[in-house]
């Protein structure tokens, strides 16, 4: 039914496997211990399919313009393949969440894709609605959990069918 992709996108970086968040911890004015200022700043990181991964650090990984564009980028050459496993009744693993024919697993809970109402990326979260029962909705709060985020949300909108996918 879908085809793995012909080609991939590539940029001066190589090809792009997965991108992902991750918190990296900083000087924070806020957080002070044993007399340092440490905390956690949310960083992105593009993970090569030939050389070492690339961390975009906290200024470039807080740029919306950036990151949209490696997410537009990325999806075409990425989606297919993921779809494509699907196709073939493989498993597909997002971290802490994966894809089957039939729906999402985390844990031991499942949601299958007829019983998905919504699937979004907003404000650092990922947020997967259940069509009849909101006490089944799924929320990631920790999205650096899940990585390729985007193709997480892009797949699971096309499997449940949803408008605009």
């Amino acid at each position: 039914m879908f085809e793995k992709p012909k080609e991939s996108i590539s940029c001066a970086w190589g090809e792009v496997k997965e991108m992902h968040m991750q918190d990296l911890p900083t000087l924070n004015p806020y957080a002070r211990r044993d007399n340092y200022y440490v905390g956690k700043d949310r960083t992105y990181l593009v993970v090569r399919r030939d050389g070492p991964p690339i961390n975009l650090g906290a200024f470039l990984g807080r740029n919306p313009i950036l990151w949209g564009t490696l997410q537009e980028r990325t999806l075409p050459s990425l989606l297919p393949a993921y779809l494509a496993d699907l196709d073939n009744a493989k498993t597909v693993n997002f971290g802490e969440v994966q894809g089957t024919g039939d729906g999402l697993r985390s844990g031991k809970e499942k949601l299958a894709w007829k019983d998905i109402k919504n699937a979004k990326f907003h404000n650092g979260r990922v947020w997967i609605q259940h069509k009849t029962d909101k006490r089944k909705d799924w929320t990631f709060e920790t999205p650096n959990a899940v990585p390729n985020v985007h193709v997480l949300v892009a797949l699971t909108r096309k499997m449940a069918q949803l408008p605009g996918s």
